[in-house]
C-alpha cells in the first residue's frame, strides 16, 4: 500500500485513487466505481520549442497521449514529451532530424488519464496504461490489463525524452487482448533507438457525454492515405471539438503520422504524412485511423 506501487493489488486502479477515495488499494475487491473516471482534454498551440502543459485535476499516475499534429508547417514532424509527473508535462514538435528543425505553430490536442481500467456507466471498457520498450523497426507483441469485449480504439505516445532523434509509434493487430508496437525513426537512420516511455488510452468505440464531455470514439474505413480523407462527426458539437487519432494498422512500411486540417464541428480531414529522408516519394497505402474527439 503506497503510492510507488501504482496497482499493488491488480485491480485496475492506481493505489492513489483508491486512497483518495477511501477504497483499500490492499484488495482487489475494494475500488472506485466508473464514475471516479479522472481524465482531461485540451489543445495547445506548439512551435519546436518546449512548452509546460499543467494539468487541471489532480493525478498519481498520469497517462499522456498527444497526436496528431495539424498541418500549417509543411515539413514533416512529430511530438514529443517529457518529464510527465503528477503536475504536468512538457512537450514540444520535432521535425524529422534531415530538416532544419524550426517549425511554425501546429495545434495539437492532449488526452491525459489516470492510469488504470475503467467501465462507464454503459459498460464502454477504457484502459490508460505504461509500458518501456526499444523495439525499433519491429514489432513486439503487448497485452492489456484486461480483456475488452471487442477491439477497442488505441491511442499511443511516447511520453519520454531518452534519446533525442526523432521517433514516431506505429501499431498494428490491435485486438480485444492487446496490440502490436513499435518505434519508427526517419528512414535514414539505423532501425537503433534507447529504451522509452509508451503511454496508451485503449478505450472501445462509443459515443455519448462523459464527465461533462460529448464525446466520440471511432475508427475509418481502411481508407486513409497520403491525400486528405473526410471523417464525418457522428455526434452533434456546438463547436471543433478537440481530436486525438492514431494509425490502428501498419499497412505502409515507410516511416509516418497524421496530419490534419479543416476541423470544423462537423467533420475533420486527415492524411498519412511520410517523412522524405530516404527519397522524396510520400505516397503511403491505405490505413485504418483510430480518433476521439470531445468537447
Amino acid at each position: 500500500m503506497n503510492l510507488v506501487d501504482p496497482d499493488s493489488d491488480g485491480d485496475g486502479s492506481a493505489d492513489g485513487s483508491e486512497i483518495a477515495g477511501g477504497y483499500d488499494p490492499g484488495d482487489p475487491s475494494s475500488y472506485p466505481p466508473s464514475s471516479s473516471l479522472v481524465f482531461e482534454i485540451g489543445s495547445i498551440q506548439l512551435n519546436h520549442t518546449w512548452t509546460q502543459v499543467v494539468f487541471k485535476e489532480l493525478y498519481v499516475d498520469p497517462i499522456v497521449v498527444a497526436k496528431p499534429i495539424s498541418l500549417n508547417g509543411g515539413h514533416p514532424a512529430v511530438i514529443r514529451i517529457r518529464d510527465v509527473d503528477s503536475s504536468g508535462f512538457d512537450i514540444r514538435i520535432q521535425e524529422w532530424d534531415y530538416l532544419d528543425g524550426s517549425h511554425t505553430k501546429e495545434t495539437v490536442s492532449y488526452l491525459v488519464m489516470e492510469k488504470g481500467n475503467f467501465t462507464l456507466d454503459d459498460g464502454t471498457q477504457i484502459e490508460a496504461g505504461r509500458f518501456e520498450t526499444n523495439i525499433t523497426g519491429s514489432f513486439d507483441t503487448f497485452n492489456f490489463s484486461q480483456i475488452f469485449p471487442n477491439k477497442p480504439v488505441l491511442l499511443a505516445g511516447i511520453s519520454s525524452l531518452h534519446e533525442t532523434d526523432a521517433v514516431t509509434a506505429r501499431l498494428r493487430n490491435i485486438s480485444n487482448h492487446g496490440f502490436e508496437f513499435c518505434m519508427q525513426e526517419q528512414e535514414l537512420n539505423s532501425k537503433e533507438h534507447a529504451e522509452e516511455t509508451v503511454d496508451y488510452i485503449a478505450w472501445q468505440s462509443s459515443k455519448g457525454i462523459v464527465n461533462g464531455y460529448t464525446f466520440e470514439v471511432s475508427n475509418t474505413a481502411n481508407k486513409v492515405k497520403d491525400g486528405f480523407y473526410n471523417i464525418d462527426f457522428q455526434q452533434s458539437f456546438v463547436s471543433p471539438p478537440h481530436f486525438l487519432a492514431d494509425m490502428q494498422t501498419s499497412d505502409g512500411k515507410d516511416t509516418a503520422n497524421i496530419r490534419w486540417r479543416n476541423k470544423t464541428k462537423y467533420s475533420i480531414e486527415v492524411q498519412i504524412d511520410e517523412e522524405q529522408s530516404k527519397n522524396t516519394e510520400t505516397g503511403h497505402t491505405t490505413e485504418v485511423v483510430g480518433y476521439m474527439v470531445f468537447e
